[in-house]
């Protein structure tokens, strides 16, 4: 299921659009509470693996 999305809509732009909201996302979080950046870390370099994932 999701590698049809993936194919339909283009990995690229979908994770590309995923990382920009999360990185807001902490950005926003990482002033409220030090442990945010921790988990900011694993969280971006998810995404970068995500990147790296070729399903189609």
């Amino acid at each position: 299921m999701l590698a049809q999305s993936c194919c339909q809509h283009g990995t690229q732009s979908t994770t590309h659009r995923l990382r920009l909201e999360i990185e807001t996302l902490i950005q926003r979080l990482k002033r409220h509470c030090p442990l945010i950046r921790k988990l900011a870390g694993s969280a971006t370099s998810s995404i970068d693996m995500l990147d790296k994932l070729h399903v189609c």
